[in-house]
Formats: C-alpha cells, structure tokens, sequence
C-alpha cells in the first residue's frame, strides 16, 4: 500500500514540473508598450491590479482557445482592463495609447522562420508565403508587429549572420531614394557594402538576399525578413 501512494505522489509531482517548464517556455514575450488591440481581436477579458497579472493570466491559464497576446490598459490607480487574444499579430484594430501595453508570446510568430534570436540580439521572422505583394507591402506587414521592421543591418558581419538562418529570397529594409541607399531609419548604406548591390548605381529598386549572399532586383519575391 505504500509503495501505491508513493508511485501515484511521484506521478502527480511529474506532471506540476512538465506544466511548469510549459509555462516558463510561454513567458517569453515581445512587449510593445503604447500599443492596444481592441475587443474585437480578442476573446475574453478580465479586470485585473497589474499589467504583469494579465501577462501572467496569459502565460499560465490553461484553456481553449490559447492565448498567445495580451493587452492590458490602465484605467486608474490599481485598476487595469485586459484583453486576451488567440493570434498573434498583426492584429485588425491595433491602436496606440499611452496607458497601454501590449505583449504576443515569442512562439506564436511562426511562418517560413518561425521567431529565433541571433547572435546579434535581433529577433528574425519571415511570415508564410504572400502572394501578389511589394516591398511596401512587406515594410508594413513587419511594422504591424509592434517593434518589428523591415530587416536592416549596419555591418557585413551581421547581414552575414543573420542571412545565414535562412536560404530564401528575402525582401529586407533597402531602398535608393535618389540619393544614394539607405536603411529604413535613415542610416545611409555602407559605400563598402555596394559590391553586395547588383546594378548598384543605375537601380532605385528594393533589394533582395539571392544565393551567394548578393543583393538583385527581383519581383516576384513573396518573402521577406522582419527584425524586431
């Protein structure tokens, strides 16, 4: 009789570890301050003290459907209304707010790259497939990701490591706007860079990661690479 209590104690006890490492694993978010997704996005909502006690109700409560972002907003002193989604981004009524914060689990960004961190610190994310799209297209979709861009890189060394997690044609954040390349934020495009550029002086195009880690005109691309 013994021996049964102590079998069905260690059984109990395995499965409070197994839902706790499941729990650690989901903890891991992107967290967007100032920005909202609206009821019509989600599919419950609580009253809550904290925007970590939403984070967390999001984290560990067990249930169908799953919840894979939150938003939490402040109403008053102690006083938060909070918002569950079962998606992640990008979401249909994201708005900003300066009393809101909104977080999306790390493991509901999953497409061609599913979400993964590089030796860069940069978080990389290629959605699925889109069809019959541009290179505005693609900035868009990865600025509808709160705290995603259209990927830029300011060394060889880290387009090179970065590139090397994927073996697609990728649009990432280069454009020539008349006077000269640039990154989406500005920065001006590393004249010692421009062998990696086909057509370097003659094109105004969006550029594109080919085979050889070279850069061309292309488009018929339907990938492109977010960096958050």
């Amino acid at each position: 009789m013994r021996k049964r209590r102590m079998c069905a104690w260690w059984v109990a006890g395995l499965v409070v570890v197994v839902v706790g490492i499941e729990a650690v694993a989901r903890w891991d978010h992107f967290i967007a301050p100032g920005f909202a997704f609206q009821r019509s996005d989600s599919y419950t909502s609580y009253n809550v003290t904290s925007l970590d006690q939403c984070k967390m109700m999001c984290s560990v409560v067990a249930g169908t459907p799953q919840c894979m972002a939150w938003t939490a907003v402040r109403q008053g002193p102690g006083a938060w209304t909070c918002l569950h989604a079962s998606h992640s981004p990008p979401f249909n009524t994201l708005t900003t707010n300066t009393n809101s914060v909104m977080g999306y689990t790390e493991d509901s960004l999953k497409g061609e790259l599913n979400a993964v961190q590089a030796e860069d610190g940069h978080y990389y994310f290629i959605p699925s497939s889109q069809a019959n799209h541009n290179f505005d297209f693609a900035k868009q979709y990865c600025q509808n990701l709160p705290g995603f861009r259209l990927a830029i890189f300011y060394t060889f060394e880290q387009m090179q490591m970065a590139l090397n997690l994927i073996n697609k044609n990728v649009y990432i954040g280069l454009q020539n706007n008349g006077n000269g390349f640039q990154w989406g934020d500005g920065t001006p495009f590393p004249s010692e860079l421009s062998r990696l550029i086909w057509n370097y002086n003659y094109s105004n195009d969006p550029y594109v990661r080919t085979d050889g880690n070279n850069y061309q005109r292309d488009h018929n691309i339907d990938l492109f690479l977010c960096q958050h």
